[in-house]
């Protein structure tokens, strides 16, 4: 057997040292990945404090009606690291998302947190007004083949007009298949005010119980799934 960080693979299988349920002890929705851009543009570092970003104004925004008790906060504002692990002592966590994927999301899925998300609509008014995922793009290569089947480049172009068709056609395309677009069990919202809605639903019922349950099964599936394919690969390699 070989170990790897929180886990022990062997040629039968693996076994994972890390805790696979989510047991929240805690009261606050914590906003996720750990890092999130909002202190930052494309071009400059350290505009705003992340919490004074357009997005969290919109959240502190809501009214005390709908927010209730309710306390959604950055990993920075309660952490000093970000280890994923401590995000399964709370109920839920909210995805600003930066990148179309990212470790630390794969992480915090692995141990069955139920997940809230930004819709493609509200992602899509972030990303017009904010360029919330600017770090999709790290340059603009000339495309060197032919685009036979009018796939929108997902490159784009620099400075290119948010409100274009080009723009709306690629994120049209592209966006939906993030990581958080795919993965099964993840709760999208419309809007902040949305967003509580959602999750004093939740909250209220069996929601976020059976939303970790289908997580864990989807993971447990994707572990059977890669288990099958390493050990053929690991079968092929002893016939050489």
């Amino acid at each position: 057997c070989g170990i790897g960080i929180g886990v022990t693979i062997c040629e039968d299988g693996w076994k994972s040292n890390l805790q696979k349920n989510w047991m929240p002890t805690k009261s606050e929705v914590m906003i996720v990945p750990y890092r999130s851009n909002l202190d930052r543009t494309r071009y400059q570092t350290n505009v705003r404090r992340p919490i004074d970003h357009p997005i969290l104004k919109e959240l502190r925004a809501v009214s005390r009606d709908l927010r209730g008790t309710t306390v959604v906060k950055l990993i920075s504002e309660l952490y000093d690291d970000a280890n994923p692990l401590r995000m399964s002592d709370h109920p839920a966590v909210v995805i600003i998302p930066y990148q179309i994927s990212t470790i630390y999301l794969i992480e915090l899925y692995r141990v069955n947190i139920p997940m809230f998300c930004p819709s493609l609509s509200l992602l899509k008014r972030w990303c017009r007004e904010h360029d919330l995922l600017w770090e999709v793009h790290y340059g603009w290569p000339e495309m060197l083949v032919e685009n036979q089947e009018n796939i929108p480049d997902p490159n784009v172009s620099l400075n290119m007009d948010k409100n274009s068709k080009e723009w709306e056609q690629m994120f049209d395309y592209w966006i939906p298949l993030a990581d958080f677009y795919q993965m099964k069990g993840i709760i999208y919202f419309d809007s902040w005010e949305d967003f509580f809605k959602k999750y004093h639903d939740a909250l209220d019922s069996d929601r976020l119980v059976n939303t970790s349950h289908e997580m864990r099964q989807a993971n447990k599936e994707l572990e059977g799934s890669l288990l099958r394919q390493w050990k053929n690969i690991l079968a092929k390699v002893r016939q050489q």
